[in-house]
């Protein structure tokens, strides 16, 4: 507000902030949020249940009713890029996130991440993902979030399923 309230910042350039969910408290955002922040980008949900968590005490707080806020959707296609992401959310230390690396190595089985049959299951927690992220009360919108040339790939099904796309 005080870039703004002093004319260093134009009042038609619209303030975007990005948050945690996954480690830090929804305090942060409100914060942020009166500071001047008008829109919001979140990390990827990887951890739901600290994501969950995050937003309940967004909701507590009235944030999505506040500002727009539009969620991140990793997409990780290899255990070894899902680690990435969580090492890049600081979120690789979690207990959530053992677990989760963890049932991707299950579903990886040793095999290579272009695996047909792991290709698939990644679709479908994909699809799972954004569906829940549709569920969350007041979201605005999904950032999808691809960083190599294989999850580039794994967006066109997304599109085409059209899973991304808001409920009516």
């Amino acid at each position: 507000r005080t870039l703004r309230d002093s004319g260093d910042l134009p009042r038609d350039v619209s303030l975007g902030v990005v948050e945690n969910p996954m480690v830090n408290p929804a305090a942060r955002l409100e914060r942020k949020v009166d500071a001047g922040a008008e829109m919001v980008w979140t990390q990827p949900p990887l951890l739901w249940g600290a994501f969950e968590d995050w937003w309940a005490e967004a909701e507590k707080r009235g944030l999505p009713e506040t500002v727009p806020i539009i969620v991140g959707l990793a997409i990780p296609t290899s255990v070894r890029s899902l680690q990435l992401w969580l090492q890049l959310s600081d979120a690789i230390h979690l207990p959530e996130a053992k677990a989760l690396v963890e049932q991707w190595t299950a579903q990886q089985n040793g095999g290579s991440p272009s695996d047909e049959a792991f290709t698939a299951w990644r679709q479908r927690e994909l699809q799972r993902c954004a569906e829940r992220i549709w569920e969350l009360p007041g979201v605005s919108g999904i950032h999808v979030m691809p960083i190599t040339a294989a999850g580039y790939r794994e967006v066109k099904p997304l599109l085409e399923s059209q899973v991304l796309l808001p409920k009516d």
